[in-house]
């Protein structure tokens, strides 16, 4: 019986950090994308049901 067999699996705690970092830019880049998508969409309908002043308020 080889002792391979009995030794825990290794953990690559870089690999797992670099996954998990990677995770969290995607869902961050996705919430941005989305929010910017929202955010013409709402432009779009205000000027196609012929409003004039659509144009978002800048602070």
């Amino acid at each position: 019986m080889p002792a391979d067999k009995n030794k825990p699996p290794e953990s690559n705690d870089r690999a797992t950090i670099a996954a998990l970092i990677f995770v969290v830019l995607l869902v961050g880049a996705c919430i941005w994308v989305f929010t910017e998508l929202k955010e013409k969409n709402d432009e779009l309908t205000c000027v196609s049901s012929g409003r004039t002043n659509c144009a978002p308020i800048s602070q």
